[in-house]
């Protein structure tokens, strides 16, 4: 499972290969009905409003919450990747990486590949205002490579009788 520091690694080489750069196309081979993934690319229907909502738009910054990714778009959208246990952003000229699931073609003929072996990974839509508010990044708790993230932050985390995902 890609952890925090893999992340915000994935995060920064982003922010070095993909802004200002517009997404020509889109291409997934994920398929499935089953009602928890309603709201990502592997839904079909989902799917045609996620590629009519994203095409032709700039990447204008590149964002981690948690172990999510948000990609922000110029049309006021986020698209936002979460990698889960075995996924992983590929930037370059060859599309074809093994177990690329969901592939974003890019204005300066690069892809942008999201491959995952066992497919739990999640790619969705948001709204970028209200992105943070969302079922996908409520609960998640202090950033820790934020000035906000104080020693009280910390003693809450490292006690063992506290409530997981309590923040």
């Amino acid at each position: 499972m890609p952890e925090l520091p893999e992340v915000e690694t994935t995060k920064r080489g982003l922010e070095k290969t993909v802004l200002g750069l517009a997404i020509k196309d889109v291409w997934t081979d994920l398929s499935t009905k089953d009602k928890r993934k309603r709201d990502t690319v592997a839904n079909p229907r989902y799917f045609k409003v996620f590629k009519k909502e994203i095409l032709n738009k700039k990447v204008i910054s590149v964002e981690r919450r948690a172990k999510n990714i948000l990609i922000n778009l110029s049309s006021g959208k986020t698209v936002l990747v979460h990698m889960k246990m075995t996924g992983y952003l590929f930037y370059g000229k060859n599309p074809k990486i093994k177990f690329a699931h969901v592939i974003f073609s890019l204005s300066n003929k690069y892809y942008l590949v999201f491959s995952d072996i066992r497919k739990f990974g999640k790619i969705t839509l948001l709204d970028t205002k209200t992105a943070h508010d969302t079922k996908h990044l409520n609960n998640v708790g202090p950033e820790p490579l934020e000035k906000q993230f104080t020693i009280t932050n910390l003693k809450l985390v490292k006690d063992p009788r506290a409530r997981l995902k309590q923040f």
